[in-house]
């Protein structure tokens, strides 16, 4: 049988300074036990994170990956026949290769429960399982996603950890929000940036672009920063979500009315599912309310995934006008 594939890299990523670092860690065995992979994707840092997996607790490569299901391992709570007897067994080693979301040594904390945190119980918990020797692998790798959302005590449990890191484990910490971690969290890690892994846009696309861009910049009822709302997160210097709002005075004539527009609102998707786009979306209304409308308009897709439907009526929008776009197949 032959080798097996390690995980790849991120293919934006292959071969950039930082993997090239983190590779050359692992051949000498120099990692450090705990890193901060950061960057504005959490799906890249997920990928990332499985990769340096993958090359910590299969070491070299050489192990076979068989078509057939890899071999279970020994549950943590029947320990060997040697620890039994006092003596500590040597780590499995054989020519069974695990996937990382499948290795018995790998494990992982995500934030959990209607305000996606991580508990500090959860904390504990992987915690007793890092504290644990290796099943099959000669090292642990415990994977923690989106540690900006860590309740404090959980974070200060995860702190002394790692201050006091358990032999043979790896921590790997995901953000895309690095400078909400704890100063005293983010001194004692590795950071690594890792950017987008999106293919970039091809030359011959950015004429019609620019050009969108433009014409967009010289409207005068679209193009008014003056009342839009925007969320800034000065921590990392980015932006966290908008709603541009305009008046259409000549419209706002022709038909009588006094409406202020609510539109283009988005969320980018780390600050999701935290109540900012209500938040805007609140803040406009009041702006349009002090400036004299009496009513606020917006349109939506009513099949969006990300339930922006349900917010805008949460806010107290109402359908008054619905559209339907119809498609035929040409065969």
């Amino acid at each position: 049988m032959s080798p097996y594939a390690a995980t790849p890299w991120p293919a934006a990523l292959a071969g950039t300074p930082a993997i090239a670092v983190i590779e050359q860690a692992i051949a000498r065995h120099r990692l450090s036990h705990s890193l901060l992979l950061h960057g504005d994707e959490h799906d890249t840092l997920v990928a990332i994170a499985h990769a340096i997996a993958d090359r910590l607790l299969n070491p070299g490569g050489t192990a076979s990956q068989s078509a057939e299901a890899p071999a279970k391992a020994e549950p943590r709570d029947s320990a060997p026949s040697s620890e039994k007897s006092g003596h500590k067994a040597p780590p499995i080693s054989g020519p069974h290769h695990f996937p990382p979301g499948q290795h018995p040594d790998c494990f992982t904390l995500r934030p959990a429960g209607k305000m996606r945190q991580i508990s500090a119980d959860a904390t504990r918990a992987l915690i007793n399982q890092v504290q644990v020797s290796p099943a099959v692998a000669p090292r642990k790798v415990a994977i923690l996603h989106e540690v900006d959302r860590m309740h404090l005590t959980a974070a200060n449990i995860d702190l002394k950890t790692l201050e006091e890191p358990p032999a043979n484990t790896t921590l790997l910490l995901l953000t895309t929000r690095p400078y909400a971690l704890l100063p005293t969290i983010r001194s004692r890690v590795l950071h690594f940036r890792f950017p987008s892994a999106a293919a970039p846009v091809a030359a011959d696309g950015w004429a019609p672009w620019l050009e969108d861009y433009r014409a967009w910049l010289s409207n005068p009822v679209q193009f008014t920063p003056a009342l839009w709302q925007v969320a800034w997160e000065v921590e990392t210097d980015q932006v966290a979500g908008m709603v541009r709002g305009f008046i259409n005075e000549e419209e706002n004539g022709q038909y009588q009315r006094r409406r202020g527009w609510s539109e283009n609102i988005s969320t980018r998707r780390p600050w999701r599912k935290r109540g900012l786009a209500r938040a805007l979306i609140v803040r406009t209304l009041r702006m349009f309310k002090e400036m004299g409308m009496t009513e606020s308009a917006l349109g939506v897709d009513a099949q969006n995934p990300t339930g922006a439907l349900q917010v805008y009526e949460a806010c107290g929008f109402r359908a008054v006008k619905q559209s339907k776009t119809y498609r035929k197949r040409l065969v």
